[in-house]
């Protein structure tokens, strides 16, 4: 019988028996339970440090980029901003321009149309009084006209019968060769001579005269009827009647 031992038992210790080995087991489980627990606690705990270390570090980041961020932003504003006073100076600038020069555009047209109108005037002025003195002159010659027109209307007169004379003369030429308008002038004549110069103041005597007149001149009308209706030419129809 072997004395027993004062060492403690170390849990990994080699059993010697049934109960030990349980004990052994337990022992095993409960260390490798506290062990495991107590890594896992510190890998848990190194592990929410790290966390909340990467957290701290990204949130210092995020703030660093954020505070960037916003620098920047302000920045883009105050170019934009910027930006936008020069354009809207060069707009201003640009109408200003704009307008200037279109003001001095309607100076301009106002001038050309003072001008043209200014001419348009003096011309149509020249023009009327061009207008006028040819009215003048026309009214001038006008009177020139009637003036020599009634001076000498008288001679016009004179020119247009004789004329007119000539016409009649020319219409008159065969009338005149005539045979039978030589018989019956012939015959008028011994009427005239024997009846016309032998009035005075008798009534009786000029109502005679006129009587054989008229009985002769019945009596020619009656000749050239009958000359017609049988196809001759008569006295009275070839022309201007001879005794009226």
């Amino acid at each position: 019988h072997d004395p027993p031992s004062t060492t403690t038992t170390s849990p990994f210790a080699q059993p010697r028996s049934t109960s030990k080995l349980l004990q052994l087991a337990q022992a095993c489980e409960q260390y490798h339970t506290s062990t495991l627990t107590t890594q896992m606690s510190q890998i848990s705990s190194q592990r929410t440090t790290q966390y909340q270390q990467s957290h701290a570090t990204l949130q210092q980041l995020i703030q660093r980029e954020l505070s960037s961020a916003n620098t920047a932003k302000e920045r883009i504003q105050s170019r934009q901003k910027l930006r936008d006073q020069l354009e809207q100076e060069e707009k201003t600038q640009f109408e200003l321009q704009q307008r200037q020069a279109e003001e001095q555009r309607q100076l301009q047209l106002d001038a050309q149309r003072a001008l043209e109108e200014e001419r348009r005037v003096k011309s149509e002025e020249e023009r009327v009084k061009e207008l006028k003195r040819i009215e003048q002159l026309q009214q001038a010659e006008q009177e020139a006209e009637q003036e020599n027109a009634t001076k000498y209307a008288h001679v016009k007169r004179a020119q247009s019968l004789i004329e007119n004379l000539d016409v009649v003369r020319s219409s008159l030429i065969e009338f005149d060769k005539s045979k039978s308008v030589g018989k019956r002038r012939l015959q008028f004549k011994k009427v005239v001579n024997g009846r016309i110069n032998t009035l005075s103041h008798e009534v009786n005597k000029i109502l005679d005269v006129g009587r054989v007149v008229v009985e002769a001149i019945e009596a020619a009308s009656r000749d050239d009827d009958a000359a017609a209706s049988s196809g001759a030419e008569g006295v009275m129809t070839m022309g201007k009647k001879y005794l009226l």
